[in-house]
């Protein structure tokens, strides 16, 4: 991303709406650089088969508080 890191962004979305679930994608993260974030967090390391990202989202969608309707209008 040109203007911040995923990192950086993870920290600005966490400030502003911190009970929204995070999904990190990378090819090259230390898993324990999330550590930060807590149990919100679900790590998928690329590459990755689409059944990998569905089962994500998933887990990512079923942890969050928010409505999902309200995180795919998001």
């Amino acid at each position: 991303m040109p203007v911040m890191s995923g990192i950086t962004m993870a920290r600005e979305i966490r400030r502003t709406c911190p009970e929204l679930s995070l999904l990190f994608m990378s090819g090259n993260a230390e898993p324990d650089m999330l550590e930060e974030f807590g149990a919100g967090v679900t790590m998928l390391s690329k590459p990755f088969t689409a059944k990998r990202l569905l089962t994500a989202l998933d887990a990512v969608l079923s942890k969050s508080s928010m409505p999902h309707s309200d995180i795919i209008r998001a």
